[in-house]
Formats: structure tokens, sequence, C-alpha cells
């Protein structure tokens, strides 16, 4: 207990216990009686003032009790029952194995298919002596458009040198225009796509026609690049005119010129996207890829199917087990919150037994000194020794402190078995699908 120090409150309720119970007075009328005697060991006042102080304290020390009773009582309530998490990971264990066992044949088929065109992947490999993956065309749609881009291109640009030669005007020279774009473009694809792509081959005869698909588009494009620069070359000059000229001479003019590198530039592009971009590399092996891709994505379709009903059975015990966790979470919380209301309020009685047991030391002081001031003769030798302060009131909030460190330890247990339980049924999911994946029993 602190220290009994006076304060206002003690003072105040020592000056309304001295006027109740008249201690002047009664020291008045001691100290003329000689009471009390040399001998005695304690006046007949002092005890009464005891009994006072008592009084006072009863409903408080009651309180205390009262209190701490309470305490305990909710304590008990909130504390949780045991969480047997066990029991709920072992509810569904069974549905796991159920699912493993159910899909086990179909998940081996398909693994099995994937890895027979896998294998025919291999085998293409090795026969066409290819030790490089060939590389499939991600989209077509991007090198269309670049083809058609080109081919307005040309045409814009060649229009208004074929219309200049033609009678109908700027509308006759686009259509001519746009037909030599068109072919320039188709031959170029052509050449690429059944030409430059086979002369990767590994077959001595299907790499000799790659090459000579190759040459016929380059020489079916350049003569009729050239025929379309001297037909509009010779379409300027009279047929009878007297300035006509070699084919050399036609051609070196400025629009044909120009004529041929755009169909050049139209014919080289069309060339190349149509050796790269819209078929396999290596010709053939984009089949085989493509089987073999399918059967995969099939496959993995198929575990992320399984994936999905295991976790349709795990994920909502997982939830069960978090959520008992934060209801005894919770609880503690609770306990917690109860607890720090009862201790203070065992506070404030405590402060109030303090003030009364400084009451209690002030009156009886009082009382010694006017007995002793109005004696005929010297004070008695009981009055030397200081009464004794009163003993601490006893730690009532120790058993419901001993509930709550139960209840904080029991939180911390199930909070560790619960993780372990959700990481082993973690584990057991996980086990079970690489055994599907893998085909482990």
């Amino acid at each position: 207990m602190a220290a009994l120090a006076p304060t206002a409150s003690t003072t105040a309720l020592a000056a309304s216990l001295e006027r109740r119970l008249g201690v002047k007075r009664r020291a008045r009328a001691d100290a003329a009686a000689g009471r009390p005697g040399d001998d005695d060991l304690a006046a007949d006042a002092e005890a009464e003032i005891q009994a006072a102080v008592d009084a006072e304290c009863a409903p408080l020390l009651a309180e205390r009790i009262g209190v701490a009773q309470r305490l305990e009582t909710l304590l008990r309530r909130y504390a949780p029952p045991a969480a047997d998490f066990a029991l709920l990971t072992g509810q569904s264990r069974l549905p796991l194995a159920q699912i493993e066992t159910r899909r086990r044949s179909e998940l081996a088929a398909l693994r099995a298919r994937a890895a027979a065109e896998r294998a025919d992947v291999e085998t293409f490999r090795r026969i066409e002596e290819r030790v490089f993956g060939a590389k499939l065309p991600e989209s077509s749609i991007l090198s269309t458009g670049l083809l058609v881009a080109l081919m307005a291109v040309e045409a814009i640009a060649s229009a208004p040198i074929f219309a200049s030669v033609n009678e109908t005007g700027l509308v006759n020279g686009y259509v001519t225009a746009i037909v030599m774009s068109a072919l320039n473009a188709v031959l170029g694809f052509l050449g690429g796509f059944f030409g430059v792509r086979y002369t990767t081959h590994a077959r001595p005869v299907a790499k000799a026609m790659g090459y000579g698909a190759t040459a016929l588009a380059i020489a079916v494009a350049a003569g009729f690049n050239l025929f379309m620069a001297w037909w509009r070359a010779e379409s300027e000059i009279a047929p009878d005119s007297a300035d006509a000229t070699s084919w050399a001479g036609l051609l070196a003019t400025g629009p044909s010129i120009t004529l041929i590198m755009l169909g050049g530039i139209v014919f080289l592009m069309a060339l190349y996207e149509g050796a790269t971009k819209f078929g396999e590399a290596y010709p053939g092996y984009g089949k085989f890829e493509r089987h073999a891709q399918d059967a995969e994505a099939e496959f993995r379709d198929a575990m992320d199917e399984v994936a999905d009903e295991m976790h349709a059975v795990v994920d909502p015990v997982i939830e069960k087990i978090n959520a008992r966790v934060d209801d005894r979470q919770a609880a503690v919380a609770r306990m917690l919150a109860d607890y720090d209301t009862a201790a203070a309020r065992i506070v404030d009685i405590d402060a109030k037994l303090r003030a009364l047991a400084a009451t209690h030391l002030a009156l009886v002081a009082l009382y010694r000194q006017e007995n002793a001031a109005h004696r005929a003769g010297a004070p008695p030798r009981a009055f030397l020794t200081p009464p004794s302060p009163p003993a601490p009131p006893p730690d009532v909030l120790a058993p419901a402190g001993a509930l709550l460190e139960e209840a904080k330890a029991a939180f911390s247990a199930a909070q560790a078995a619960a993780n372990r339980e959700i990481g082993e049924l973690i584990r057991a999911l996980q086990d079970a699908a690489e055994r599907l994946e893998g085909g482990r029993p």
C-alpha cells in the first residue's frame, strides 16, 4: 500500500468523522479523567475510531471482492473451448483422396497424349536434322496489315505516274497502280511462303524446289515491273513518233525508275513476310508443334480443373480454421478489456481505502494530541508508539489474472496448431497435385 500521506479528501473525511465521533471532546474528557492510564495499551477511543473506520472500509472491501468475482465469471464465460483443428483437416483429406483417385486415369491419358505429341515433334526434328526449335508465327494480322499498307503506299505513289499517260486520268491511274501493287505483293508472298522457306529444308528435293520457286518469283516480279515501267513510258510516245527509243532508254526515265523501285520494295517486303510471318520457319514443323501445344494445353486445363476442385475442398476448411482463431483472438481481447476495467475499478477502491487508513491515523493523532494537551501529567507510554497502519487488502485479481494468462497461452497454442494444420493441409494438396501432374503413385 502507498504511503498514507494526508490529502484534501483525507482531511475532509477526517473532519467528518471527527464531528461524528467527537474525537476532541472525548480526548479532553479522557484527559480530565486520567485516561488512558500509563499501563493501558490503548485508549478505548482509539478502538472506537478503528471500529468507525472499519465500518467505512467494509463496503469497499466487499465491492473489491464483488468486482473480482464478476470478472472471474466473465472471463470463464469468454474463455473459448479447446479447438480440434485436426478434426477439420482430417475431414477434408478424404475428399482430396477421392478427387485424386477419380481424375488419375483421365490425367494420365492426357499426359500420355501430350508426351506422345511432343515426342512426335522431337522425332520430326531428328528426321529432318533440325537441332533447333523452329519458331511458330505468333499472329498474321500485323503482317497482313503491313502488306496492305505497302500496297496502299505503292498504289498512291504510282497512281499519278500512270494517270499522266492515261486519257481517263487519275481514276484509271489508281486502278492500274492497285493492280500492280497487288501483283507485286502476291508474287512476293508466294515466293517467300513456297520458295524461301523451303531453301532451309533438309531434303535436297524440297530445297531445290524452294530455290526454284524463289528464283521464279523473282524473275516473274522483275519481268512484270520492267514491263509495267516500259508500258507506261511507251504510252507517252506516239506510235509513229521519231522519239521512240530502245527498252533501256525508256526504262532510264525518272517515272520508270520510280515504278521499278516501288514495285521492288513491295515485292521484297512481301517476300520477307511470306517467308517468316505467315508460317513456321521450317515447313511441316508447325503441324507437329501445334498438335503438341494443343495436347499440353488440354492437360494444363485439366490440371487447373483438378486444382479448382481441390481448392473447393481445402479453402472452406482453412477459412473455418482462421475464423475459429479469430474468434479466440476476439475472446482474449474482450477478456483483456474486462480485466483492465476491473483493475481500474480496484485502483479507485484502493485509493478510497488508503484515504480511510490515512483518516484513521489522523484521528488517532488528533485524539492523542488533544489528550496530551489537556492532561495534568505526562501522557501514557502508549502514546509514544505510533498506531500501526492497516494491512494492505488482498490481491483479489490474482485468480482472474491466472485465467487471463491461461486464455493467452491457449490462444497461442491454438494459433500454432492452426498454422500447423493449415500447412499440412496445403502440403497434402500440393503433393496430390504433383502426383497427378507427374504420374507418380
